[in-house]
């Protein structure tokens, strides 16, 4: 039906398929035809046939370490988010998720700086220091605090980890970054120092 098609519709097909072998054994070929004329009348079909077994069991190696990895980085509480080198957002975990109040779908390919910072402080501050980061001006700190906008409105202090991402040839391509939520921590501590404040004036 696939070869009709082709000497019909005048439509060369490429595609991939599993076959097997006359000794049962199964491989996946990539499977090329192209229609053949004669006299401008079709004639025939040429049928092209390359093994590519190994790269599909790459792949699906490859697609497995993915599901563990990314399994892994689900069951964390931190924070894990990757940006790539325009600062858009590549991955971000579960955790991240839940308290930015997005799903994944939401966040894949946005700017993070634009979409989950307050403004103008995102991009206008923050931003700016990670294009920095990401020319090589700049190197990842310890650690590094900022706020991050929720979905509903709220606001979140995030304590990060940043991780500069890179490729073969070491060029930056993104960050890595692990967050871990110290609002209540730090509400904690202006209300000690307003107390503390208090006191003070109270025993002036």
């Amino acid at each position: 039906r696939l070869f009709i098609s082709v000497l019909k519709d005048d439509n060369n097909l490429s595609c991939e398929l599993a076959l097997q072998l006359g000794s049962g054994a199964h491989f996946h070929a990539q499977l090329d035809c192209v229609r053949l004329e004669k006299d401008n009348r079709e004639h025939a079909v040429r049928i092209a046939l390359a093994d590519i077994t190994e790269r599909r069991q790459a792949e699906s190696a490859l697609r497995q370490e993915r599901d563990i990895n990314q399994h892994y980085l689900n069951a964390m509480h931190a924070l894990m988010v990757e940006l790539d080198s325009d600062g858009k957002i590549i991955m971000a975990n579960r955790a991240a998720q839940n308290l930015l109040g997005y799903t994944e779908s939401e966040l894949l390919g946005r700017n993070w700086f634009e979409t989950c910072l307050p403004q103008p402080e995102g991009m206008e501050i923050i931003y700016p220091m990670f294009c920095r980061l990401m020319s090589g001006e700049a190197a990842p700190g310890n650690e590094f605090e900022n706020t991050i906008l929720c979905r509903d409105g709220s606001r979140r202090q995030i304590a990060w980890r940043n991780t500069c991402m890179t490729d073969r040839n070491g060029q930056i391509v993104g960050t890595l970054s692990s967050g871990m939520d110290i609002t209540a921590r730090k509400h904690s501590e202006l209300a000690l120092q307003d107390s503390e404040a208090r006191y003070r004036r109270f025993a002036e």
